[in-house]
């Protein structure tokens, strides 16, 4: 009777360590395959976190933004998401560069630029005009004009927007009010977000104010004959 309550304790021992390996062996699965970022299961900051540690380009861009806004349980930190982001973009993310320019942008000016260089090169539309007036503001002019013009053309409002500021400032050898009244209407008639729309027309009012009538009247006839011919392009 003896021996047969030892077997049968033996027998529940290697049964309960067969089911801890495997139990070991499904975690250590789990935590090993690919992220599924469809499946709303798998959005655990520990699964991530896992898939980030992998180098899961994904993953890393999903934990910056969560860090960045303070959403999913997480509390906003920018300094990690920025970490998350600039680990992105190292890994080649064009999306992950463009996003850690926008939080490094005030502590290390030649690292944004390269961030700028790579988001943009990575075709990330918006990287555009922001390089563009990061360059003009740094002492590249020239360049940096060319890319906000580009960018304008491409019916961009805020390049538009940034080329009347530059102008207001007189950065540019050929700034003057009529170029920053000229740009400051385009970017009013491009711009999309009727908030903004309100802050441009008191931009635009309070410059007017300061301008002679002529200089107006020939800001006011160029920026409705580029937006009528625009109308044609789109």
């Amino acid at each position: 009777m003896k021996d047969i309550v030892y077997r049968y304790k033996n027998a529940i021992l290697c049964i309960g360590f067969i089911f801890a390996v495997a139990g070991i062996q499904y975690r250590l699965h789990i935590n090993a395959r690919p992220l599924d970022l469809n499946d709303p299961t798998e959005m655990t900051l520990s699964r991530l976190e896992s898939a980030a540690s992998r180098k899961s380009v994904p993953a890393l861009l999903l934990l910056g933004n969560m860090y960045s806004a303070g959403v999913h349980g997480v509390k906003e930190n920018k300094d990690k998401a920025l970490e998350y982001y600039k680990t992105s973009a190292k890994l080649g993310s064009a999306e992950g560069a463009y996003n850690a320019a926008l939080l490094s942008s005030n502590k290390n000016p030649r690292e944004t630029l390269e961030l700028l260089w790579q988001a943009y090169k990575g075709g990330i539309v918006e990287a555009e005009s922001l390089l563009g007036n990061y360059l003009v503001r740094s002492g590249e002019k020239e360049q940096g004009e060319i890319l906000l013009i580009r960018s304008s053309q491409k019916f961009s409002s805020r390049a538009m927007l940034q080329l009347a500021d530059i102008h207001k400032e007189g950065i540019l050898n050929n700034s003057s009010m009529t170029e920053s009244m000229y740009w400051l209407l385009l970017s009013q008639r491009f711009e999309q977000d009727n908030l903004q729309k309100m802050i441009l027309d008191d931009k635009i009012q309070s410059l007017g104010k300061d301008m002679e009538s002529k200089d107006l009247t020939e800001a006011e006839i160029r920026s409705s004959a580029w937006f009528l011919g625009s109308l044609h392009r789109k």
